[in-house]
């Protein structure tokens, strides 16, 4: 009797082990795949940020490579008469903006005098500030291009971001979205972005700037357009964390941070640092924690990259 306790004693103890390893083994073949799982759902991720921020910064690049010409041209134009150069450029801007719908406006911006040393005889005109600063300006309109023809106080326009940045630091400015309207009705007030470049004499020294301005209900439907996933959602986000393109229309124009989670401080460091992020968020849209990678969109020699982002 004593014998076949002790055999079932020993029975139940390896019995015991077995049980137990297979639990430990069905755990750990459980974490591994969900590990898989994981990472398959990470690199499907990091594909589609890749894919989708490539897009949008071939967009972007074809209107910084436009500004960055017309900036190469307007360094010669001291080779056009004084009379001539005001007419030229706006001309110019005219044939560009005609065989480019995409672009929502074509301007350019000029230092006191530093077009044709006549910017007293321009005071409050067309095409020019209330001192004679030449900074002419032509929009789309219904289909049709059109003049932006205020005369803005000068004092106005120097402390503007799109004319102080690119002055002072004399590189590519990509300007954090805005709303602005070209007709000064409210009615036609838009979410635009400027890509900014410095026009330099011979010297090298601050001349004046093109820039080209991008209306962001058309950028966004470069992503809207894209009908290739499924459960995903894509939003492009400005240098400062804004929702320039999202699934949701309501959340345009909103911070990240504030609408997805606590995650956004480390997510907006990232993308100000041109750097990819990959991690997790407790989603406030979508209600539950949801993966998220982030592809940096780099512009020139801009020093405001933005951001593709797919949960």
């Amino acid at each position: 009797m004593r014998i076949k306790t002790i055999k079932f004693k020993l029975f139940l103890g390896t019995s015991g082990i077995v049980v137990i390893s297979f639990l430990i083994t069905i755990s750990a073949v459980g974490i591994i795949a969900r590990s898989a799982v994981e990472k398959a759902a990470i690199s499907d991720l990091t594909h589609i940020s890749q894919v989708e921020g490539l897009r949008v910064k071939s967009s972007l690049d074809s209107a910084y490579q436009l500004a960055k010409t017309l900036a190469e041209t307007y360094e010669g134009i001291d080779a056009f008469s004084a009379a001539q150069r005001r007419p030229l450029i706006e001309n110019q801007l005219r044939e560009l903006l005609k065989r480019h719908p995409e672009i929502q406006s074509l301007w350019s911006s000029w230092d006191r005098n530093a077009v044709d040393g006549s910017d007293d005889s321009f005071k409050g005109v067309s095409q020019a500030t209330s001192i004679g600063r030449f900074n002419p300006g032509l929009f789309w309109l219904n289909g049709i291009i059109t003049k932006e023809d205020v005369a803005r106080p000068d004092s106005d326009i120097i402390k503007e971001d799109w004319f102080r940045i690119p002055a002072e630091t004399g590189r590519t400015t990509v300007l954090e979205p805005y709303i602005y309207t070209y007709t000064e009705k409210k009615e036609d007030e838009q979410l635009v972005t400027s890509i900014v470049e410095p026009v330099h004499t011979a010297a090298g020294a601050f001349r004046g700037m093109v820039g080209v301005d991008l209306g962001l209900r058309d950028l966004g439907k470069t992503l809207s357009g894209s009908k290739d996933y499924t459960g995903e959602k894509i939003v492009l986000l400005s240098n400062k964390g804004m929702n320039i393109v999202h699934p949701d229309a309501k959340l345009i124009g909103k911070q990240f941070a504030d609408i997805e989670g606590s995650e956004g401080r480390e997510i907006l460091d990232a993308i100000q640092a041109g750097k990819s992020y990959t991690g997790r968020i407790e989603s406030k849209t979508a209600g539950a924690y949801s993966f998220i990678c982030t592809y940096p969109i780099r512009l020139g020699e801009s020093s405001s990259p933005w951001a593709c982002c797919v949960i």
